[in-house]
């Protein structure tokens, strides 16, 4: 050996050891020092790449190594190294072959099995990466990163609760490891072990807190838990290492609306389309955010701009935004459609009927088995149902907030069942476990829901019920519960599922509602003694401009009149009132309403002369309520299911003269009203009287509605008929 070359070989040696020691940029100057004695020094070259990878230089890193192979050709350390530097750097197929040629070199390497597990994991080859790690693991059984991705391998293929053992096993050898942690944080939270996965993110970030997706996976766990606060900060912190991460904007305006901070949502969402103006789901949720304040003048977004954006976007957003942007029926299934193609590709076929029994075996899934809108309308209906000839069992994935209306819920099933923490797996195969007929889904594409266990196939029939107002655009739903005025027979092409049509209307509702006994008048709430008090008790996001200036034309023909809403905000409330005044309207003829609970709601409701509908998204529960109350509802029905409810509701009560063909009779209809009192007044008196003995409110005659509704899907199924709309017969 050379003077120089002891000198470099002697090099090598202390960079290897400061290396050991973790002074990686030390180690870099004392291996150049070497490869300066002996520039053909392979190992130096090799070293200096792993060590310039450690620092994340990785182009560098890559030369360093095509350095030291291209002297040491053989050497399938330096290839196993270089490898894993090409997939770390996006760089697979060549990843690839480096791992397969060290193999052929030295096969029995475990790092090269588990260096080509993972580049082929890159290539979404997932069986053979998961053969090449459990190589790696029989030739070095306690290898913890081989653990790590056998379970991403594993993940990839739906096997979780073989992941949630791969990263247990991996914790036990290397509990310091922040990539293992948020993974088994992903594989719990696949599981619905929210509040598990919340922890182990939490342990990733107290490891490792400069990975902005570890942010930002606990912040979307928490705000999926409701803990809105906290998520809100887990996505600043995200955005503190990364201020232009844009899925960290998306996800902090997603928080922000539900923390109701509309304008900070806002902004949010503008960054993101600064950068992607054609994000179509974010130019939705803004638009719901604008809408939520009544900040139309900062929207710009029409309906045929929306057709436009959504029809050429490369993806959909949830098919619940557009159900308030645009009523157009064929626009509508077009988006479902679009969004429902991640379920189709996990659809999995029905099961075969079960034999007959003496009962039909119902299913109903929700997370609204509590104090909700649902357990509102269809309580009674549960309570009513015929138990001879029907066995229910309701499949909860919501919370249970102790409240009577849980209580009602658990006490009207034969079965019920929680569910929070199953997968959609789980839920689906419980339900074939029990033989279920007919599986109802009553939350569709609202909050909480849960298609995939659809997908995944509940039950022989699926149905979407009650939930969501529009079309689930699967396969896998073979009916939609209607009626003919929300779904006329003309309209039937505008949903994938098959049409079973009831004969009143298709909301279930209670005879018997509880009120609030204490007197109340109209100073109580802040209206004014005298006048027509016009009301709307919408969701703010469900008004639109449009909708606005109908209703400020209304007040400006009847004199005196004011209008009743209810918003969320002071926020929402100012920016109303200044659109009052930008129409020419004194904008103390605007007054708003506290949130109470149901009871005292119902108290107030009387109060009102006239309930004005919404037109894209109609009130549904609220226009209900009202006509209970004796308020008439005046409304004008579009295409859409969810612009054509209160119509139906109406129509049920026996009020069919509410009903407006154009926003222009609509606002004439309003004004003859509250310009005769007399008039006003028999109408109220016909609703009053009529209301509680109309179809609307029958639940006893409901209830056998939806049963025979339940029944002839059953007898096309086991008489092997494909689903076909269904005409339910009325009741004599």
């Amino acid at each position: 050996m050379s003077r120089k070359e002891a000198k470099a070989a002697q090099h090598l040696q202390d960079a290897l050891a400061i290396h050991g020691a973790g002074r990686l940029a030390e180690a870099l100057a004392i291996y150049q020092r070497a490869i300066g004695a002996s520039p053909n020094l392979a190992p130096a070259h090799e070293a200096r790449g792993i060590a310039l990878a450690q620092l994340g230089r990785r182009d560098e890193a890559l030369k360093s190594l095509n350095r030291a192979a291209g002297l040491d050709r053989r050497n399938a350390n330096i290839l196993t190294n270089r490898g894993t530097v090409l997939n770390e750097l996006g760089r697979p197929a060549e990843a690839l072959a480096d791992f397969e040629r060290a193999l052929d070199i030295l096969p029995d390497s475990p790092a090269a099995h588990y260096g080509l597990g993972n580049a082929l994991l890159e290539l979404k080859r997932h069986e053979e990466a998961l053969e090449r790690f459990d190589r790696a693991l029989e030739l070095q059984p306690r290898f913890a990163q081989a653990l790590g991705g056998r379970g991403q391998a594993l993940s990839a293929l739906g096997r979780h609760e073989e992941v949630l053992e791969s990263y247990n096993l991996a914790l036990e050898l290397d509990p310091a490891s922040a990539d293992t942690w948020y993974n088994r944080g992903n594989c719990l939270r696949h599981l619905r072990r929210l509040r598990d996965a919340g922890k182990d993110f939490y342990k990733a970030l107290s490891l490792d807190s400069d990975k902005v997706r570890y942010h930002l996976e606990a912040a979307s766990v928490c705000n999926e838990i409701g803990m809105l606060d906290e998520a809100l900060i887990r996505a600043n912190d995200a955005l503190k290492l990364k201020a232009a991460d844009l899925e960290g904007h998306i996800q902090r305006g997603r928080i922000l609306q539900g923390l109701q901070r509309y304008a900070e949502a806002v902004d949010d969402f503008d960054f993101v389309l600064e950068i992607q103006p054609e994000d179509a789901a974010t130019v939705c949720f803004r638009d719901l955010s604008l809408r939520s304040i009544h900040l139309w003048r900062d929207n710009g977004l029409d309906a045929s701009a929306l057709h436009r954006l959504l029809e050429t976007a490369p993806s959909v957003p949830p098919p619940f935004l557009v159900l308030s942007m645009s009523s157009n029926g064929a626009f509508q299934k077009m988006v479902a459609v679009r969004h429902a193609n991640g379920f189709e590709r996990a659809a999995q076929p029905p099961p075969r009927p079960y034999p007959r029994r003496d009962k039909i075996r119902l299913g109903y899934f929700s997370a609204d088995f509590h104090n909700h809108a649902t357990m509102y309308l269809m309580a009674e209906m549960l309570e009513r149902r015929d138990r001879e000839r029907f066995e229910v069992t309701a499949f909860s994935f919501g919370p249970d907030d102790k409240s009577d209306w849980r209580a009602r819920a658990e006490a009207a099933v034969d079965r019920f069942i929680d569910l929070r923490e199953k997968t959609d797996d789980e839920i689906a195969a419980i339900s074939r476990e029990l033989e279920i007929d007919i599986a109802v889904d009553l939350k569709g594409f609202t909050l909480h829901a849960r298609p995939f266990v659809f997908a995944k196939r509940a039950a022989p029939v699926q149905v979407n019920y009650l939930g969501y107002p529009g079309t689930m655009g699967c396969s896998f739903y073979d009916y939609i519960i209607a009626d003919p005025v929300v779904i006329p027979p003309s309209h039937r092409d505008f949903y994938t599922e098959k049409v079973v049509c009831l004969p009143d209307s298709y909301q279930p509702n209670c005879r018997a509602a509880a009120i609030d006994s204490r007197p109340i008048a109209r100073a109580d709430v802040g209206l004014p003694e005298h006048g027509v008090v016009f009301c709307s008790f919408n969701q703010s996001y469900k008004v639109t401009a449009e909708m606005f200036d109908v209703w400020m034309n209304i007040l400006a023909r009847v004199d005196g009149s004011v209008l009743w809403m209810w918003v969320k905000s002071d926020e929402a409330s100012a920016n109303l009132r200044e659109e009052a005044r930008k129409r020419g309207i004194d904008p103390g003829r605007l007054h708003f309403a506290d949130t109470l609970p149901l009871s005292e709601h119902l108290a107030r409701l009387p109060l009102a002369d006239i309930f004005l509908d919404s037109r894209h998204y109609n009130a549904h529960t609220t226009a209900s309520d009202a006509l209970r109350m004796g308020v008439p509802v005046i409304t004008c029905p579009d295409q859409a299911f969810a612009s054509r409810v209160a119509a139906s509701l109406v129509t049920a009560a026996r009020l069919p003269e509410l009903i407006a063909s154009t926003l222009a009779d609509y606002a004439e209809l309003a004004v003859a009203l509250g310009r005769d009192r007399e008039r006003l007044n028999a109408m109220k008196k016909k609703l009053t009287a009529e209301a509680q003995s109309s179809p609307l409110f029958d639940s006893e005659r409901y209830a056998r509605h939806v049963e025979a509704a339940y029944e002839a899907m059953y007898e096309r199924l086991m008489a092997d008929l494909p689903p076909d709309h269904i005409d339910v017969p009325a009741l004599a």
